[in-house]
């Protein structure tokens, strides 16, 4: 990932579904929201900061009853909470 001064965010990887992008990353106040976009859909995530972590919900942008939870840190950071 790569954070901005202005707490904007844009990263690339790839997981089990395929290369993605992340798009629109932003964190304010302690929410933060991005889209993930892989070559063929995406999904939208908005969450809240936690520390060095983050966590929320996701969704299909095109399928918004398809939701679940998610979160993320750093992969050098113990947390408290599972995988």
């Amino acid at each position: 990932m790569e954070f901005t001064n202005n707490k904007q965010f844009t990263a690339t990887g790839s997981d089990e579904v395929g290369p993605f992008t992340f798009k629109d990353g932003k964190i304010t106040d302690g929410k933060v929201s991005f889209v993930k976009a892989y070559a063929g859909h995406t999904v939208c995530y908005e969450g809240e900061t936690k520390g060095v972590q983050m966590a929320g919900q996701w969704w299909f942008d095109t399928h918004p009853e398809c939701r679940g939870d998610w979160a993320m840190w750093p992969a050098t950071t113990q947390s408290a909470g599972t995988r």
